[in-house]
């Protein structure tokens, strides 16, 4: 990684890459045809808990709200108020309960 940031085209790649993601920029042509089978995600079929940092600034929460169609199984989301990006770091213990809830099949909250 540190080599990467010796290109003179870094900051412009990883700023294009930011972009895109957000769809504020066109992605590379050649790979089209990868995109458009990445926009069609597969169904999940195992029990999901999706711990969202309501302060999240990376991904922001709006991008996490209504996927309920992508699961097969249980799904449930979490807005955490007070919380940032990094779930674990910043809300362990709802980290914990989480899985805690995943593995038992019940609520420790």
């Amino acid at each position: 990684m540190a080599d990467s940031l010796d290109n003179l085209d870094w900051a412009a790649i990883s700023i294009h890459a930011y972009r895109q993601r957000w769809h504020d920029a066109q992605g590379a042509p050649e790979h089209q045809g990868v995109e458009c089978r990445l926009a069609e995600p597969p169904a999940i079929g195992v029990p999901t808990i999706m711990l969202q940092g309501a302060e999240d600034r990376d991904n922001l929460p709006i991008t996490s709200e209504n996927k309920e169609e992508y699961f097969t199984s249980r799904y449930e989301r979490h807005l955490l108020p007070g919380v940032g990006h990094f779930v674990p770091r910043e809300a362990p213990k709802a980290f914990v309960d989480a899985i805690k809830n995943i593995v038992y099949g019940s609520s420790t909250t």
